[in-house]
């Protein structure tokens, strides 16, 4: 790990920034906001918001085969991009849209997510030798469950809706473009 923190210390730093929004943001809009106590279309569509989100997440990861094997940068870049834009707009309608639409939104932005999720995995194996991968992708784990458990154990301070996403996207995707330069 000495290496890792030393030599690819710049490598790390955004592969645990891009893995805090991406983690943050599938638990946000998947399983904590239903819960929420400012969730608009009620605590009764929880099961169906996980669904939805969920086969959202599964369809995403066939239709990035394709683009994942032209490019990763940009599959990182549109993951994040698209991830923006679905979270905005789920800020923009939240409440204010029939639930249809919202989970539409939500099946979108988890499309999406999924691509994040596939970049990512595709970032770590492509950016740390075999000698110290495993334990580089370890660390940046453990350092996301920690990062993910401290946020969301304060949900009671903030209200986990749509305005959140939207924010935690828009680091990922400034990272995600900086993620790009890194050889």
């Amino acid at each position: 790990m000495r290496e890792v923190l030393f030599k690819y210390r710049f490598r790390l730093a955004i592969l645990i920034i891009i893995t805090a929004a991406q983690y943050s943001t599938y638990g946000m809009i998947a399983y904590y906001t239903p819960y929420a106590s400012g969730f608009a279309y009620g605590i009764e569509v929880a099961p169906l918001n996980i669904a939805i989100a969920n086969a959202g997440a599964s369809i995403g990861a066939f239709l990035l085969i394709p683009l994942m094997d032209r490019s990763r940068k940009i599959s990182t870049l549109l993951s994040y991009l698209g991830g923006t834009v679905s979270a905005a707009f789920l800020a923009a309608i939240h409440g204010s849209l029939p639930l249809g639409v919202f989970l539409a939104t939500v099946f979108i932005n988890m499309v999406f997510s999924e691509w994040a999720w596939a970049s990512l995995s595709a970032l770590e194996s492509e950016l740390f030798p075999t000698g110290v991968r495993a334990s580089t992708i370890g660390f940046i784990t453990l350092v996301n469950q920690y990062i993910n458990n401290s946020y969301f154990d304060l949900r009671d301070i903030y209200i986990c809706t749509a305005i959140s996403f939207n924010s935690i996207n828009n680091m990922g995707l400034r990272v995600g473009s900086i993620s790009n330069m890194v050889p």
